[in-house]
């Protein structure tokens, strides 16, 4: 598992928790007390960067993962960025994951090779694509 992957399950463990016993942790370790601020601050990281961390497992995956599950994973990725209302706080990393995401998984998107294995995933076939860029 990433490391990313782990630091999210962790912080979204310690949102879970709540801000009351997160500081009496902090307390009895002499530790400086999370603000509600930051515990907002978490609220909405874990928020966005939860379904990456999903991605991301899906995507590392030895037994049931092909190529043909990276085009669909990145779309749902993308598109849950795109529709989710996000804390002004955390707008600045919600841009850069659609553009870093965009960028890097471009070559994929224009190569009709991953296409092809896409619809070749049962689960897929052309269901992935949206309906105006499906053929009749």
């Amino acid at each position: 598992m990433y490391p990313m992957v782990i630091g999210i399950y962790a912080v979204s463990r310690l949102v879970q928790v709540g801000i009351e016993k997160v500081r009496q942790c902090q307390q009895q370790i002499g530790l400086a007390s999370i603000t509600e601020a930051e515990m907002t601050f978490l609220k909405a990281y874990v928020n966005v960067m939860k379904p990456v961390a999903i991605a991301m497992d899906l995507l590392q995956g030895d037994e049931a993962c092909f190529i043909g599950h990276v085009i669909p994973t990145v779309m749902g990725i993308q598109q849950k960025l795109r529709s989710m209302s996000v804390d002004p706080a955390v707008n600045p990393l919600v841009m850069a994951l659609r553009n870093g995401l965009s960028r890097r998984f471009k070559q994929m998107f224009d190569d009709d090779c991953y296409h092809v294995a896409t619809m070749l995933v049962p689960k897929f076939k052309l269901r992935y694509l949206p309906e105006c860029d499906r053929p009749d």
